[in-house]
C-alpha cells in the first residue's frame, strides 16, 4: 500500500482495488492465562475499537469495516449491516464491573495487584503493523497496557502458531474459491497444524459448518453461514476489523475491467476476455 501513491497521481494509470475474500482480525487466544481469557475484557476491547480509524491507518480508507467473519463474496454477507463506532464509556464501565480499575492518579488498570496487560503479536508487515499500532493506541486510552510484538514469518509459523504462544494475534484469514470456515473455526482444527488459533470450541459453530459443507440448498447454506457467524461472535474469540482490498495499477487505456472481488492475485485476469482498448462507431440501416 505504501507503493500505491507512486501511481495514484499518474494520469496514465488507473488504480483498481478489488476486495480480497478475507478478513483482518485481532484474534484472541481463549486458552491464554492472561486477561483476554475473560469474556468481559474481550468485549471491552471490542467496544473500544474504532474500525473506521483502523481502515484509514492500514489501507488509506480503501477497505470495508466488518464486525463478523462474513465478508463480501461469502454467503450471508450483509452490506447494509451497521458498523458501530467505538464506545469508550461502555468499554470502561465493562472493565470496572470486571474488577479492572484505575487507581487515583494512575493510568493503567489493575486487578488484585495485576496490571491489565494485553500484548499484540503481529506479522512484521507494514499493513499489519499499522493495524497493531492503531489498536495499541486505542486500547491504551482505555487504561490497557499494550506491547506490540512484531515477528517474522518463520517465527509466526514455528513459534506463535505451533505453540499458540500469543494473547492477541493480528492476522488475516483468507477464504478459498469455495468459502469454507472449517479450517479457521471448527473445533477439530484447534490442535496444531489446525488454524483455529483462537481455540474456540463450540457445538453451534461446528453444526453450522457441517451444514455449510454438505448442503446443496443455497438458502439453507446462507442460513447456515448466518448461524455460524452468530455463534462465533457470541463468544468474542476475535475482533473482526475489515475486509482488505488488493490494489494494482492498470494503464488507463484498458477498459472493461469489472472485478469486485478476488481470491488470489492471479484472479485479476479473470475477466480479461472483457477488456478492450479501442471502440468504433457502427452504423446500421434503419
Amino acid at each position: 500500500y505504501e507503493e500505491v501513491a507512486k501511481f495514484a497521481d499518474d494520469r496514465s494509470f488507473n488504480i483498481v482495488r478489488p476486495s480480497t475474500r478475507e478478513y483482518v482480525a485481532a484474534l484472541f487466544n481463549l486458552k491464554s492465562t492472561g486477561a483476554v481469557s475473560d469474556l468481559k475484557v474481550r468485549q471491552a476491547l471490542e467496544l473500544a475499537t474504532d474500525r473506521h480509524t483502523l481502515v484509514n491507518a492500514a489501507q488509506d480508507g480503501h477497505a470495508t469495516p466488518v464486525t463478523n467473519p462474513l465478508v463480501f463474496g461469502v454467503p450471508g454477507y450483509d452490506s447494509l449491516a451497521p458498523i458501530p463506532g467505538s464506545d469508550p464509556a461502555a468499554a470502561a464501565s465493562l472493565l470496572d464491573t470486571a474488577g479492572w480499575t484505575v487507581a487515583e492518579g494512575g493510568s493503567v488498570r489493575t486487578k488484585s495487584g495485576k496490571t491489565l496487560n494485553v500484548p499484540i503479536t503481529v506479522l512484521d508487515t507494514p499493513e499489519l503493523r499499522a493495524v497493531a499500532e492503531e489498536l495499541r493506541r486505542q486500547w491504551e486510552l482505555l487504561g490497557v497496557a499494550v506491547n506490540v510484538i512484531p515477528v517474522s514469518g518463520a517465527s509466526l509459523q514455528n513459534d506463535v502458531l505451533k505453540g499458540r504462544s500469543f494473547d492477541v494475534l493480528v492476522s488475516g484469514e483468507l477464504y478459498g474459491i469455495f468459502p469454507d470456515p472449517y479450517p479457521f473455526w471448527h473445533s477439530s482444527q484447534v490442535p496444531y497444524p489446525g488454524l483455529n488459533v483462537s481455540q474456540l470450541v463450540s457445538k453451534n459453530v461446528d453444526d453450522a459448518i457441517g451444514i455449510i459443507r454438505t448442503t446443496a440448498d443455497q438458502t439453507a447454506r446462507v442460513n447456515a453461514f448466518t448461524q455460524f457467524s452468530a455463534a462465533v461472535i457470541n463468544s468474542t474469540p476475535a475482533i473482526f476489523l475489515y475486509q482488505p482490498t488488493y490494489p494494482y495499477a492498470l494503464p488507463n487505456a484498458i477498459q472493461g475491467v469489472d472485478l469486485p472481488t478476488i481470491v488470489s492475485p492471479s484472479d485479476r485476469f479473470a475477466d480479461v476476455h472483457e477488456w478492450y482498448i479501442k471502440t468504433k462507431a457502427v452504423f446500421t440501416s434503419p
